[in-house]
Order: C-alpha cells, then structure tokens, then sequence
C-alpha cells in the first residue's frame, strides 16, 4: 500500500501528506520516501495495548511524522519523549458547526418529547450516542434512581442505539438493568435520531459518563444546544467540561456523584441556563470547526513555508 502511495506521490507531484491514524502508516512511510512533509492526526487511544507497546508504536509514529497531531490532551503524555523536541506534536481540537444546535427552537422541544411520550413540563435528563460498553450508559442509569428518589418528576431519554453487534446485549443488559430499578417510566430507549438538535433541544440537562472517549462530539454538541454538561468522566469530555463553569465534572462510574451533579443543577433555574450559555461560547471560541481548520491550514502553510 505504502508503495502504491509513493507512485501516485510522486505522479502527482504531491507536496504534504494528510493522514489519520496511527493504525494506518502507509501515508506517512509514503511521504518518508518521497521526502515530502507528512501530517498525521491521531485519533484514537488503544486503552487495551500494553503502555510499553503503545508508546513504541507512537515513537513509530513521530518518526515517520513531520508533525503528529492530537485531537485532545489526555493523549499528549504518550507521546512525549525525553529526546523528542515538543514541536514534533501539537494540540489540535475536534470543532463543529455550533449554529445548527444553538438555533434549536421550543417547537422542535416539544415535538420529541411528545413523540417518546415524555410530558412537556418534566425535567428530563438527556444522552446521546451510540449505545456501547464505552459510553458507561449504566452508570447514567444507576443515577437516576437517586435522582428520581429525590425529583420525582424526572425523566431520562437515552437516545441513540447499537453499531456494532457486541453492542447488542449490552443494550439488552441496559433494558434489564431499567426494569430491575423499577424505572421502565421514567426511562426512555429513543432509539437512533437523524435530528441530533431536536432531541438535544428536549433535554434540560446532559449526562456524560464513558469509560473510553477521546474527543466526545456529543458533548460539543449539546453545550451548542446551551445545555449544562453533568460529566462522571475522566476522557477527552476534561477538555470541553470546565467544572462550575460550563458545568460539572464528577467522580467516574460514581452513579451517586453523578446524582448529585444532576440534582444540584436541577435545583438551580439560574444555574443551569448560564452554565448553558457558557458552553456554547466555549464551543464557539475553542471548538467550533472554524477554528480547527484555521489551525490545520496555518499548519500545512508552517510545513510547506518551512520546507519550501
């Protein structure tokens, strides 16, 4: 593969090679040999390798790289090196459109609760993803018997649904854990949504507890939406989630610390809607996709001016 990259490089008198991942070297072994410059963004973190071989792989990976980028920060300690210079990576954030959650309206609100039968005047706590062993889902779920004990007329509305087929009796587990609290009304399968904004506009607070998650777009997504985020984390959520400010960070798979973040937002009608208001202006500042590509091209142009 690597071959037939340095054909068409060569071919087509291409100058920077853009890759993602490290799982892929072909790119940047293409470059080496052609001597042209070479990005890679790294996206993933393989929690399951040995730190040993995580570590060998990513001084593979900065070898071949004329610059590695990470997509958040809870990676930068794997790939610093006594004898690497620190201008051989840098920080680039994942960013999106804020405008098409921020635009979410009251009807679109109505609309979805009334759709999954969740009553218009409720509080109701939100999730959004794919629904897998990574995303902690039951830990959400494990909160809400404390939240519910203490808020009766709170909701949960879980929307999203299985990718891949391990993903499928986990939900299944998720079902029968909710049947077991005896909170089948008060928890809510929406299953998948094409409208990520309107079901964002439904919920009054986000909850994010996964176990493995390097950059969260769902998080963005809902501090776009002027959500306040309730986060029992310890992933790449550190870097969108400023505690007290855009919301809260608790103790991971801590249903009872997550509770009480969820509560305690839930008792504020100040609290929330200026934790809101702040998320979506961290989103529009450090995470939106105007910034991103603002900073990859002034990288390629750094590259291609440096080398020229």
């Amino acid at each position: 593969c690597a071959f037939r990259l340095l054909s068409f490089i060569k071919r087509e008198n291409i100058d920077l090679v853009f890759s993602h991942s490290s799982a892929f070297l072909g790119g940047a072994i293409a470059a080496k040999l052609a001597r042209v410059r070479s990005i890679m963004v790294i996206h993933e973190t393989f929690f399951y390798l040995p730190l040993c071989l995580w570590r060998f792989l990513n001084r593979i990976v900065l070898a071949f790289n004329d610059k590695t980028v990470l997509i958040s920060s809870i990676i930068e300690p794997l790939f610093k090196f006594k004898n690497t210079p620190p201008e051989k990576t840098t920080l680039i954030f994942n960013g999106i459109d804020p405008s098409k959650f921020a635009a979410a309206n009251e009807s679109g609100r109505k609309d979805f609760r009334e759709k999954h039968g969740t009553p218009a005047d409720a509080k109701v706590i939100g999730f959004l993803g794919r629904i897998c062993f990574k995303k902690g889902v039951e830990y959400i779920i494990e909160s809400m018997k404390y939240v519910i004990s203490e808020n009766e007329d709170t909701y949960l509305l879980i929307v999203g649904g299985p990718d891949e087929t391990e993903d499928f009796p986990y939900e299944k587990s998720l079902k029968k854990q909710v049947e077991e609290l005896g909170l089948s009304d008060r928890v809510i399968f929406t299953g998948p949504t094409l409208e990520a904004e309107k079901a964002l506009s439904a919920f009054d607070i986000f909850a994010f507890a996964s176990v493995e998650d390097t950059a969260p777009r769902a998080i963005l997504e809902a501090m776009a939406a002027r959500l306040p985020v309730v986060s029992a984390s310890e992933t790449g959520s550190l870097d969108m989630v400023v505690h007290n400010v855009t919301g809260l960070n608790v103790e991971p798979k801590n249903p009872r610390a997550l509770a009480d973040g969820i509560l305690l937002l839930l008792d504020n009608d100040e609290l929330r809607p200026r934790f809101g208001e702040n998320g979506l202006s961290r989103v529009e500042n450090v995470f939106s996709y105007r910034t991103m590509t603002a900073k990859y091209e002034a990288l390629f142009n750094e590259l291609l001016e440096l080398y020229s």
